[in-house]
């Protein structure tokens, strides 16, 4: 085993298997302790460290996004002229699904 963390370059304490043993994997990757936590950490944990690392950015996470009546119009006016839904999320400060869902429920009001 490398002697140094595969993510992180710290020495390495830990053979993580890329794919778990009990499905046939067998090759390894070293890492430390910290980043082989990380690896281990559910699907739950893993969208809680998200949200607080976006939150620390000063992005608004988690609950529902509440635009005003005016600026759902103005979401669906500009995506029926073209304006990409990653670029709609921007900026309005938030996330493509609920771009998404603002142009959705357009759809369905006819």
């Amino acid at each position: 085993m490398s002697h140094r963390c595969f993510e992180c370059g710290a020495k390495a304490e830990c053979a993580h298997h890329v794919v778990p043993k009990s499905l046939g994997g067998s090759r390894t990757l070293p890492l430390c302790l910290k980043c082989h936590e990380k690896a281990h950490m559910s699907l739950q944990e893993l969208i809680r460290a998200g949200m607080e690392r976006a939150r620390a950015e000063g992005k608004q996470v988690g609950g529902a996004h509440k635009l005003s009546r005016s600026d759902r119009r103005l979401v669906r006016r500009l995506a029926a002229e073209g304006i990409g839904t990653k670029r709609l999320a921007s900026a309005f400060g938030v996330c493509s699904r609920t771009i998404r869902r603002i142009k959705a429920a357009g759809k369905a009001d006819g």
